[in-house]
């Protein structure tokens, strides 16, 4: 599973679909992932005071982006935007973009995206191979300024099916039963595994965009 944050022009088409009814779908759909979530996370508390010293890593970044409004076409609904480096961009807002009567040229649009990245080894006893996600959505209300507000957070379970301390090597298992193997970046963490643990890796990935007034000078 990759997870990449998204770079300007995608998250631009982003903002062109953000006007779109998500939320909807997202509560009809989110019970059973975020339910599997919420056991994966369960069973890593609980494995992981057994193992103190087991290893994990953590990686985080954050990106954030303005453009300002060059042109609103409300008929065609053509927008063009210039980005911090001069360049302009051009696209048309789908039909279900609500608010583009309230965006005008000269407004601000500003798009924030944060990932974070955490990877455990822990105690897989009572564990398995396993994947959930859930994901919410909101925007804003008739009248405003277009904006929205993304999060999604996904756990997925490896369970460690070898290691070679020799060659510095291990394998895992997904939950699809597929075993790769990885060479180690610290042949010491190998050491502090074993045959049956699972490495858990939670990934969790929030977009923040919103259009407002230009600060007046």
């Amino acid at each position: 599973m990759k997870h990449v944050i998204l770079p300007f022009t995608l998250l631009l088409t982003v903002f062109a679909l953000a006007g779109c009814d998500q939320k909807q779908k997202t509560e009809e759909t989110a019970e059973a992932p975020e339910a599997a979530v919420e056991a994966m996370e369960q069973a890593v508390s609980d494995a992981a005071p057994a193992e103190q010293e087991k290893p994990s890593m953590v990686f985080s970044q954050t990106k954030s982006m303005t453009a300002k409004v060059v042109e609103v076409d409300q008929e065609s609904r053509v927008v063009t935007l210039e980005g911090e480096n001069g360049n302009l961009v051009t696209f048309v807002a789908s039909e279900d973009v609500r608010n583009l009567a309230q965006v005008e040229a000269g407004d601000l649009l500003t798009i924030e995206a944060v990932e974070n990245v955490v990877i455990e080894l822990v105690d897989g006893e009572g564990m398995e191979a396993g994947v959930g996600e859930v994901v919410a959505s909101a925007r804003a209300e008739e009248g405003e300024k277009p904006g929205a507000a993304m999060m999604s957070k996904s756990v997925e379970v490896f369970m460690v099916e070898e290691i070679n301390l020799e060659n510095n090597t291990y394998k895992l298992k997904n939950v699809d039963g597929m075993v790769e193997e990885f060479v180690a970046r610290n042949p010491e963490n190998l050491k502090l595994g074993k045959v049956g643990d699972s490495v858990v890796v939670t990934v969790t990935e929030a977009l923040a965009i919103a259009v407002t007034e230009l600060p007046q000078e």
